[in-house]
């Protein structure tokens, strides 16, 4: 069983170490396709542009603090961070998912204020520069596809990326319409389209977050499906203070008490029922860090008084 546990952790963290290399490359992407859509947005004064290059540059942000949190949640355990350091990540999505918040904010500002007075946009180069934009994300998207189920802090950065090409495409459109029918207000009507689908990104990241931070079980796992295979190991009478919660994305981990039937006096017992737990945990869920208190059974009939069959059946 420790060698099972040692064999996920080193997946676990090859699959970091490869997600590390797809957020450094799209961190290149992303830098230097936001600096010149701020050139882009400035020269031909339009706001979807702009509030592209804003995402970009809060997405610039995000895949720093994503690279640097994937870096740091690799350090060793501690006396005090007895767990090791994998929450760090979970942390820098939370970051990541209000950045969003605030990006989407100050759009959706901007954007209302040129409802009134949508201003005159130079189209043709907008739209030469979106083009590039939605080419650089897609490739970005490509990069990250892979990698993002195996943490929610790559995830994050995945759905600030999924943001980016949706916004491309928004701007592509509204640069579209106005260079063939001249109606300006595409530009703010677009802007306004991409911050709430900023906006939905956001509140997805944080409620999954948020479900790590509060130790919630997993939301690809049943509690009452977890006991139910426990209950079916040979010598198990009870299953009480059962706990399945998350670490990190990808590494769940598992407490309980289980009472053994230990009435027949093999001295095994405990063992067998032990490799069982873990066994049954790992093929039917894929957890192996698990923390289990074997009872005795018997002990509990004897000082409670009670008849064999009232605590476990045979």
């Amino acid at each position: 069983m420790a060698q099972t546990e040692t064999t996920t952790k080193e997946h676990f963290l090859h699959q970091r170490r490869v997600g590390r290399r797809a957020l450094i490359l799209v961190l290149i992407l992303t830098t230097a396709f936001m600096v010149a859509e701020v050139v882009g947005g400035v020269v031909t004064g339009s706001l979807a542009l702009m509030a592209d290059a804003g995402h970009m540059a809060n997405d610039a942000f995000s895949l720093s603090l994503a690279l640097g949190a994937s870096i740091f949640s690799e350090r060793r355990p501690t006396q005090r961070q007895s767990y090791g350091h994998y929450r760090a990540e979970v942390l820098a999505a939370l970051v990541s998912g209000f950045a969003l918040i605030l990006v989407a904010a100050f759009v959706l500002y901007q954007a209302a204020g040129r409802i009134g007075d949508a201003p005159e946009i130079r189209s043709g180069p907008m739209l030469a520069v979106a083009l590039v934009g939605l080419a650089v994300n897609l490739l970005a998207l490509f990069l990250l596809r892979e990698v993002q189920h195996g943490s929610l802090n790559i995830k994050g950065a995945f759905l600030h990326v999924l943001g980016d090409l949706l916004s491309s495409v928004g701007v592509v459109t509204a640069a579209v319409i106005m260079w063939t029918t001249g109606f300006f207000l595409a530009d703010a009507i677009i802007s306004m389209l991409i911050a709430v689908a900023i906006l939905f990104s956001a509140w997805r990241l944080l409620r999954q977050t948020t479900n790590v931070l509060m130790e919630s079980v997993p939301e690809h796992i049943e509690l009452e499906e977890v006991r139910s295979a426990l209950m079916r190991v040979p010598g198990v009478c009870e299953i009480h203070d059962l706990h399945v919660w998350t670490l990190t994305t990808g590494y769940e981990a598992m407490s309980a008490h289980v009472l053994v039937d230990d009435s027949k006096g093999d001295e095994d017992q405990y063992n067998n029922v032990l490799t069982a737990l873990g066994e049954t945990l790992k093929s039917s869920f894929n957890i192996d860090h698990t923390t289990i208190q074997l009872e005795s059974a018997a002990l509990q009939r004897t000082g409670a008084g009670l008849e064999e069959d009232l605590l476990c059946d045979d």
